[in-house]
C-alpha cells in the first residue's frame, strides 16, 4: 500500500465491493449489520480511488482547512500540519481578481456546488492549475457547515495551451512579415495571404473546439484479478471502445489483446509494467502508443493501483487509461513548428482544412447532439441532426434559445436559465445539467446537457459550445432496476425458501436469514464456508454433478435433493434449484433457492415400502384374500374385465361372469363411489400415472357394502397410450369400522376443542367511528392454529393482532387460547408493546411444548392521531396501503414465542412507529395465505396479495377481503388451499 492509501482501510475485493445497483438503502443498512458492513467497505474503497486521483481538502464554515489529503501536500509543497488550520490565501496566486473569489464564496455560501478552474501558487514559488469542485455541506437549517473541494490538476494541459498559443501568435506575427514582403511584390498575393490567415484562425478555433469534445469522450479504466501471479478476470469500462475502438466484448474473446494491440517497439516497457503489477507491486505510469481497431494510433498514458484482498490472497490492479494522443500531437506539432514555421504557412493551412472536414463528418454522425455559436456579425449556429432530435425541434427552430427553453421541461427551465445567464455574464464557463426536454408528441426525452463558453484574453465570449447525450432509455433502465431491486429485496427478506450463492469454488457468499430457522446456523457462521460442508457426504457427489450442469448451462429445470447438516448434528432433506449470473467483476457465480422436503421424503418412503409390501403380496395373491383384476381401459363405464382371481368368490360373484362380460368391474362398485372413481381414474390416466391406489366401496352379490383398497398398475403401450388397470383389492372394511369408531371418540374430544377456539376470536366487529375493521379466517381443518383478536386497552388506544402456531390440532389450539388469555390480561399493565411481547414470552415459554412456537404482530393504534407502533414476533411482515397512493411494509425484527425464555428475544426486538392517515389500509396476514401454491407449486407470494389489495384499496374492508379470498382460491385451483388463513383489514375513517 503506497503513502495516499494509508488513509482508508485496505481496498476490498472486486467481488465484495457493491455494485451501485446494489447499495443497500439507507432503512436496510440500520436493520442489517451485514447491509451497514457492506456500504461501509464500500465507501472505503470509494475513498482509495479518489484519493489516487484527486487532490481533496476539507474547509470549516470560514474557510479554514481542516482536512488535507496527500495528493494535495504533494502538489502545494506544504505539509499537512502546515496546511490545516491555515486558510486557503496561502495558495493565492494573483491570478484571479477579488471579483472571481466573492462569485466562489456566493455560490457556496448558499449552499451551492461551484465548478472552475483555479491558479494556485506552491511552497517553492511555481504556480500550478487546478480543475476544482466545491460542495457544500448543510446543516438541518440549510446553512453550510463545512465545504469539500475536490480538484484535479490541469497545469500541463494549461502549459501545453499556452505553447499553442505562444506557437500562434509566433505564426500570426510570421505571416504577417511574410504577408508584408508578399504584398510588396504582388498585391494581389498580399490579398490571398490574409485571407489564408483569417482562414488559419478560423481553423484553429475549430480544432480547439473539436478536441475539447474528443478530450471529454477517451478515458477508460480497467480491472485486473489475480491469483498466484497469473491474470485470472480482467474488466473493461464501456469507455474502452471510444479510446481502443475494441470493446468489452472483443477483449473477454482474446485475452492477449492488451498486447497484441501495441506497437512491437512499445512491448518490452508495457510487459515489464504488467510483470509489476502480477507481482503485487506498483509500477509507475507508462505512456506508449496504442493500434487502434481502425488501425489509428494513438498515445496512451496507464496509471495503475494496487489493490491486494489479504483475506483471499487475491490482488487486483486498476488501470486508469488516459488519452494523451492530443498532448503527444501538440508536442510534435511545436517541434515541426520550431523546425520550420514558414514552411506550416502553407501545409498548416491544407491540414486544417482536412482536420474541418473530417471533425465535420464526426460532427455531422455524431452519437450525441452537438451545437455551437460563433459570436461575431451576425452569429454563426451551428447544430447537428441528433441535437435536433433530441430537443424535439428543427434545425431553424433550434437557433432561437426562446424555443429551445419552450422546449425545455417546466421544472427545469429555471435552472437552465440562471445557467445560461452566469456564462453569458462570464461568471462561470461552463456547466453540466441533466434535464427533460418536452416533444410535441408529448414524449419526454432524458438528456445530459453540457454547455462551454470560449472567451478571448479580455473575457469576450467568442464561441458557445454544447453537446446533449440522451439518457432516455438508461433513466428508465434504472427506475425499472431501482424498483426490481426493491421486490427481490424484499422477497430474499421474507421467503420462506433459503436463498443463497456460491463462487467459483463453492463457497457461500449469501445465505438469506431464513437459513437459521431451517438449518440452526448463525448467517455469519455460514458466509464464507464451502458449501460441501453443511451436505451428507453421500449426496454431494449428486449435488456437485447439479452445480457443473447449471454453470455450463446457465440454468437447471430440474432440482436436486440432498441431506443438509442441522445445527444439532441431524439432517434435513432439502431440494435445491439454482442459476448462474455474472457479478460486476464479470466473475460467474450460482444462486440457488432451497426447500425442507423432509416431509415428502418420509411420505416418499412410506409408500416405497408399501409398494414392496405390494410385490411380496403378488408373489402370494392367489393364497391372499386380496382379489386381482385386470380390465381393459375402455369409455365403457362398465370396464370390461380380462382376468380376475377366483377369490372373488368372497364377495359372492363367479370369476366366469366376469370374463364373460356378464359383468363389468364397474357394475359392482358402489353408486355414490363410482364418478368420483371413475374420475380419479381418468386424471391418473391424463398425468401418466404408472400406478396408483383408490379406497371405495363395493356391493356383494347379496347386497352387503364392503370397503376395499384398490392398488392399481397401469399398463401402457409403446406409443404411451394406456391400455389396461391391473388392480390388487384388499377388504378393508373392519379398519374403516375402526376408523369411523375412532373418528367419533376423536370428534367428541376436540368439540370441546372447537369452542375453546371458537371463544378465542372476537364476536363482532367494532363499531367505531374512527376505524372499520374486518376479518377472514379459514381453518383449514377440525382445529386451526391461526387467530386474530382487537380490543380496545384504555388511554384511548386499541390493539390488533394476528398470530400463528406452529402444529394444528387440540394442543396448538389450546396453546394459542393461553397466549390470548395472556395477551389480554397483560395489554392495559404495560405501558409499551415491547414490554407486553417480552412478558407474553416469558409466561408462555415454560409451558410450550417442544417444537412448537408462536408467531404474532402487534399494532398500538391510536384512532384519534392515527399513531400506530407495530411489533413482529417472528410474524409475517405487515402491509400499509397508503389512500394517497403506495405501499410500506415495516420490518421491525424480533422472533416467535418460544424460541427463546428471554434474553436473546427482548435483544432483537424492535418497535416501528408510523402515522396512519384517513384511507389508509393496515393489513395482517398469516403464511397460509402467502404460501398458497397453484398446481405448478408456485406460491401466492406478498406481490400478489399487494396487486390485490392495490386494486380494491377504495372499497370496504369487507369488500377487501372477499376480494383476497376470491383471488386466492382462483389461483390454487384444484390444488386447494392446504393451510389456515386469516386476514385482518383496518381502515381509519
Amino acid at each position: 500500500m503506497d503513502k495516499r492509501s494509508q488513509h482508508c482501510s485496505t481496498p476490498m475485493s472486486a467481488a465484495s465491493v457493491p455494485s451501485p445497483s446494489s447499495v443497500p438503502s439507507a432503512e436496510a443498512r440500520q436493520s442489517d449489520p451485514g447491509a451497514a458492513q457492506a456500504w461501509h467497505a464500500f465507501l472505503e474503497h470509494l475513498c482509495v480511488a479518489v484519493d489516487h486521483h484527486a487532490i481533496v481538502a476539507v474547509t470549516d464554515a470560514e474557510g479554514t482547512i481542516t482536512f488535507a489529503n496527500d495528493r494535495f501536500c504533494e502538489v502545494s509543497g506544504y505539509s499537512r500540519e502546515e496546511l490545516v488550520g491555515s486558510n486557503h490565501r496561502i495558495l493565492k496566486s494573483g491570478r484571479h481578481d477579488a471579483a472571481f473569489f466573492a462569485e466562489m464564496w456566493q455560490t457556496i455560501s448558499a449552499g451551492r456546488i461551484w465548478h472552475g478552474q483555479v491558479c494556485n501558487r506552491a511552497k517553492d514559488g511555481r504556480l500550478y492549475w487546478l480543475e476544482t469542485t466545491i460542495v457544500p455541506f448543510l446543516d438541518q437549517s440549510g446553512k453550510p457547515v463545512q465545504y469539500v473541494a475536490l480538484r484535479t490538476e490541469i497545469t500541463r494541459l494549461k502549459e501545453v495551451e499556452a505553447q499553442l498559443g505562444q506557437l500562434t501568435r509566433e505564426l500570426e506575427k510570421r505571416v504577417e512579415e511574410r504577408t508584408a514582403e508578399l504584398e510588396r511584390a504582388n498585391a494581389q498575393l498580399k490579398e490571398e495571404m490574409e485571407k489564408r490567415h483569417h482562414a488559419t484562425e478560423r481553423l484553429a478555433r475549430r480544432e480547439s473546439l473539436y478536441r475539447l469534445l474528443f478530450q471529454s469522450v477517451t478515458d477508460y479504466f480497467y480491472t485486473v484479478e489475480v491469483r498466484d501471479g497469473n491474470a485470472v478476470h480482467t474488466v473493461h469500462t464501456g469507455g474502452v471502445e471510444r479510446v481502443t475502438g475494441y470493446t468489452a466484448e472483443d477483449f473477454e474473446k482474446d485475452p492477449m489483446l492488451w498486447i497484441k494491440m501495441v506497437p512491437e517497439e512499445d512491448r518490452p516497457a508495457v510487459q515489464e509494467q504488467a510483470r509489476l503489477a502480477l507481482a503485487g507491486q506498483k509500477p509507475p505510469p507508462l505512456e506508449h502508443r496504442i493500434i487502434r481497431k481502425d488501425g489509428g494510433i494513438r498515445w496512451i498514458r496507464n496509471t495503475i493501483v494496487i489493490r491486494p484482498d489479504t483475506a483471499t490472497g487475491t490482488i487486483y490492479y486498476d488501470g486508469i487509461i488516459s488519452d494523451i494522443t492530443e498532448a503527444k500531437e501538440a508536442q510534435e506539432e511545436i517541434r515541426r513548428l520550431n523546425q520550420d514555421l514558414e514552411r506550416r504557412v502553407i501545409e498548416r493551412t491544407a491540414e486544417l482544412k482536412k482536420a474541418h472536414e473530417q471533425f465535420k463528418m464526426v460532427f455531422e454522425h455524431a452519437p450525441v447532439g452537438i451545437s455551437w455559436v460563433e459570436f461575431g456579425q451576425p452569429n454563426i449556429y451551428h447544430l447537428n441532426r441528433k441535437f435536433c432530435e433530441i430537443i424535439g425541434l428543427s434545425e431553424e427552430e433550434a437557433r432561437d434559445f426562446d424555443n429551445i427553453l419552450a422546449a425545455t421541461h417546466p421544472d427545469d427551465r429555471e435552472k437552465q436559465r440562471r445557467f445560461l445567464e452566469e456564462i453569458w455574464s462570464g461568471k462561470r464557463n461552463e456547466f453540466t445539467l441533466e434535464k427533460r426536454y418536452v416533444h410535441r408528441d408529448g414524449r419526454i426525452v432524458w438528456a445530459i446537457l453540457t454547455v462551454t463558453a470560449l472567451r478571448d484574453e479580455q473575457g469576450n465570449m467568442l464561441q458557445q459550445f454544447a453537446m446533449a447525450e440522451d439518457i432516455t432509455e438508461r433513466h428508465e433502465a434504472q427506475e425499472q432496476l431501482r424498483r426490481s431491486e426493491q421486490r427481490f429485496r424484499r422477497y430474499v427478506e421474507n421467503a420462506s425458501e433459503i436463498l443463497y450463492s456460491l463462487d467459483g469454488d463453492g463457497r457461500i457468499l449469501y445465505a438469506s436469514p431464513i437459513w437459521t430457522a431451517k438449518l440452526g446456523h448463525e448467517v455469519d457462521a455460514v458466509m464464507g464456508r464451502f458449501m460441501s460442508e453443511f451436505i451428507h457426504p453421500e449426496d454431494y457427489p449428486g449435488y456437485a454433478d447439479f452445480l457443473a450442469f447449471v454453470r455450463e448451462h446457465g440454468r437447471s429445470n430440474v432440482s436436486v435433493e440432498y441431506r443438509a447438516l442441522h445445527r444439532d448434528g441431524t439432517y434435513r432433506w432439502h431440494a435445491s434449484s439454482g442459476a448462474v449470473y455474472r457479478d460486476e467483476a464479470g466473475e460467474r457465480l450460482f444462486v440457488g433457492v432451497a426447500r425442507d422436503i423432509s416431509e415428502r421424503k418420509r411420505n416418499q418412503e412410506e409408500l416405497r415400502a408399501a409398494l414392496a409390501q405390494r410385490e411380496e403380496l403378488a408373489a402370494i395373491i392367489h393364497r391372499s384374500p386380496s382379489v386381482v383384476v385386470l380390465w381393459r381401459a375402455s369409455e365403457s363405464e362398465g370396464w370390461p374385465v380380462e382376468f380376475i382371481s377366483q377369490n372373488i368368490a368372497h364377495y359372492g360373484y363367479r370369476q366366469e361372469e366376469f370374463l364373460s362380460g356378464e359383468i363389468g368391474f364397474g357394475d359392482i362398485m358402489h353408486p355414490d363411489d363410482k364418478e368420483r372413481v371413475q374420475e380419479e381414474v381418468r386424471r391418473h390416466a391424463a398425468a401418466g400415472h404408472p400406478e396408483y391406489r383408490q379406497e371405495y366401496r363395493i356391493l356383494t352379490r347379496s347386497g352387503e357394502v364392503r370397503w376395499v383398497d384398490d392398488r392399481t398398475v397401469v399398463r401402457f403401450d409403446a406409443d404411451g397410450r394406456v391400455t389396461h388397470h391391473e388392480g390388487i383389492l384388499t377388504d378393508i372394511t373392519e379398519m374403516k369400522l375402526a376408523q369411523e369408531r375412532e373418528a367419533e371418540m376423536r370428534e367428541r374430544d376436540l368439540r370441546t376443542a372447537r369452542e375453546v377456539q371458537r371463544h378465542l376470536l372476537p364476536a363482532a366487529m367494532p363499531d367505531d367511528r374512527r376505524f372499520e375493521v374486518h376479518s377472514l379466517y379459514i381453518p383449514s381443518k377440525h382445529i386451526g392454529g391461526d387467530y386474530y383478536d382487537f380490543f380496545d386497552v384504555g388511554n384511548g388506544q386499541w390493539v390488533f393482532v394476528v398470530a400463528d402456531v406452529s402444529g394444528k390440532g387440540a394442543s396448538a389450539a389450546l396453546m394459542m387460547a393461553a397466549c390470548r388469555a395472556t395477551l389480554r390480561l397483560e395489554a392495559r399493565r404495560h405501558k409499551t408493546a415491547a414490554q407486553l411481547l417480552s412478558t407474553i414470552n416469558q409466561l408462555l415459554h415454560g409451558d410450550m411444548p417442544d417444537g412448537m412456537f408462536i408467531s404474532m404482530v402487534v399494532g398500538l393504534l391510536n384512532p384519534d392521531t392515527g399513531e400506530l407502533t407495530i411489533m413482529r414476533a417472528g410474524h409475517e411482515v405487515p402491509i400499509i396501503v397508503r389512500a394517497a397512493g403506495g405501499v410500506e411494509m415495516p420490518r421491525p425484527s424480533g422472533i416467535a414465542f418460544g424460541l427463546d425464555e428471554g434474553p436473546v428475544f427482548d435483544e432483537l426486538l424492535e418497535e416501528h412507529k408510523l402515522r396512519l392517515a384517513p384511507g389508509d389500509l393496515m393489513v395482517f396476514y398469516t403464511d397460509g395465505i402467502t404460501e398458497a401454491m397453484n398446481e405448478s407449486e408456485e406460491e401466492f407470494g406478498r406481490d400478489r396479495l399487494i396487486d390485490t389489495l392495490e386494486a380494491v384499496r377504495e372499497k370496504p374492508a369487507a369488500e377487501i377481503t372477499r376480494a383476497v379470498d376470491e383471488r386466492l382460491r382462483q389461483f390454487a385451483g384444484f390444488n386447494g388451499l392446504l393451510d389456515d388463513r386469516t386476514l385482518l383489514v383496518v381502515r381509519m375513517k
